[in-house]
């Protein structure tokens, strides 16, 4: 819900990414594919390439999709 917010906000990204993203049922390459369509720091596609576990990925995930979405509604 995270990244289809952050779709709808940012225009960055095509509005049919949405549609291949939902096809993707194993988690871990969900938080790969998603990560692919952000604009992330250095210091974040570290973070994401750190996290060992598909767990710490997609909450890293989340938490950045958080963060971004809160900046795009300001």
């Amino acid at each position: 819900h995270q990244f289809e917010r952050y779709i709808k906000m940012s225009k960055k990204i095509p509005a049919d990414t949405l549609l291949s993203v939902s096809e993707v049922e194993e988690p871990g390459r969900l938080a790969d594919l998603i990560s692919s369509h952000l604009s992330l720091k250095v210091e974040q596609k570290q973070q994401m390439l750190e996290a060992i576990s598909t767990t710490q990925r997609l909450e890293l995930l989340t938490e950045i999709l958080a963060k971004e979405n809160e900046m795009l509604e300001v």
